[in-house]
């Protein structure tokens, strides 16, 4: 009866982590996203004071989902994000502004993908 109880608590356990980690990872995703979004918008506008603005604010916060995701998700899933974002930063220093939108979208479908990727479904149990 214990050994039953036990199996139950940890697959308890294990359920409410995973759940949790999607529901941070949606989150963190999606406040990564609108950020990027503002950025775009600065970017089409060719106002780079502006982008320099937005890009150091999601520097910043890739940053800090960086150090949590790296815990829970695959290194190499992230290391893309980390290449395309270098290039960002660098296209958004030299001011061109057609690959900087590009590489925005690129960050933008990897996030999606992490997400799609990561979520708690069958299809990726199974």
């Amino acid at each position: 009866m214990k050994v039953v109880i036990a199996t139950i608590l940890i697959l308890i356990t294990f359920f409410a982590v995973a759940l949790y980690m999607e529901q941070y990872v949606n989150q963190s995703a999606e406040i990564l996203t609108s950020e990027l979004e503002k950025l775009e918008q600065a970017i089409e506008k060719e106002e780079w004071k502006e982008v320099r603005q937005h890009m150091e604010n999601t520097a910043q916060g890739w940053g800090e989902t960086k150090k949590v995701w790296l815990t829970f998700l695959e290194h190499n899933e992230i290391d893309k994000i980390d290449i395309v974002f270098a290039r960002l930063q660098s296209y958004v220093g030299s001011e061109e502004n057609v690959e900087a939108l590009s590489s925005t979208a690129e960050l933008k479908f990897l996030l999606q993908h992490i997400v799609e990727k990561q979520g708690f479904r069958l299809t990726n149990v199974l």
